[in-house]
């Protein structure tokens, strides 16, 4: 046998698997469940902002997000005492100034610190959604822990009884995995980036940098959209997603409105944060 076609047989081989690695989600119907989404720019954190006294993910930064009729995307954890807060980081100190552990904490200590000097406090996500009432959609990052299959529960419980546009992401494909087998009706997201390029921050081993980029685990969480790096919007991972697969795919975090005017038709979905963009033509106020 040629050596020529050896290694032909061979890329094609490898290629082929990891195509079917790569692969999402290819329910049509789960995608019509998503249309609606796609109508909003999505704030995340909320539309927070300093001079408004309204820092990241607190409630007073959902509720301008509200009022400029754009989507929420926010970032939860598990306190102590296995209530879901919303909150990015896993200790106080950057918006609190205070050396407290969230999930180390109860909540009743938790809310008990204001956030960045002003009124706001950190939310528990069922206040949120409250707040939000359906009016928006809100898509929940939820944050890797050891313990994650406590959280995904809590949050998984608290989604199934919300009547709204709801989603839930990570960037752990474990946790997406999570979701499609023990709360599959909920809408779920793969979040990634490139795990190779001078964005990163990752320190993993290279072949597992390799698994995130390519997100080579797809095949078993099987999201419905993927939200990436709005730099890699042309990278190789973006070009399958949308060509070989016409999977939903959200572009975060946009930081101008030139990143919106020159990005929209790469993604379906715009995350932004730090400014106010023009409103989308088809939104629904």
């Amino acid at each position: 046998m040629p050596v020529v076609f050896v290694i032909f047989l061979l890329i094609v081989l490898i290629g082929g698997g990891l195509i079917y690695c790569m692969r999402p989600s290819q329910d049509n119907m789960r995608k019509a469940r998503f249309k609606n989404i796609q109508k909003y720019y999505i704030a995340h954190g909320g539309l927070y902002s300093d001079a408004y006294d309204a820092p990241i993910n607190t409630m007073e930064a959902f509720r301008r997000a509200i009022s400029y009729g754009f989507g929420i995307e926010l970032a939860v954890r598990l306190t102590k005492d296995k209530k879901v807060v919303v909150i990015d980081d896993d200790n106080l100190s950057r918006l609190c100034g205070v050396n407290v552990s969230v999930e180390g904490s109860d909540y009743s200590e938790i809310k008990g610190h204001t956030v960045k000097g002003t009124k706001e406090r950190v939310p528990l996500l069922s206040d949120v959604l409250s707040e939000v009432g359906g009016r928006v959609p809100v898509i929940i990052e939820i944050k890797y822990t050891p313990m994650f299959g406590e959280l995904c529960r809590a949050v998984g419980d608290i989604a199934e009884a919300y009547e709204g546009d709801i989603a839930v992401e990570s960037g752990q494909d474990e946790i997406v995995a999570w979701f499609r087998v023990n709360k599959s009706d909920i809408l779920r997201g793969q979040m990634g980036e490139n795990f190779f390029g001078p964005r990163s921050t990752s320190t993993d081993e290279p072949l597992v940098k390799f698994k995130n980029t390519f997100m080579l685990m797809n095949y078993r969480s099987q999201p419905d959209f993927i939200a990436y790096d709005f730099m890699e919007f042309d990278s190789i991972v973006m070009k399958i997603m949308r060509s070989v697969f016409g999977v939903e795919t959200l572009g975060r975090v946009m930081t101008s409105q030139t990143c919106i005017d020159d990005l929209s038709k790469k993604f379906d979905i715009i995350v932004f944060e730090g400014f106010i963009p023009k409103e989308k033509q088809d939104s629904l106020f």
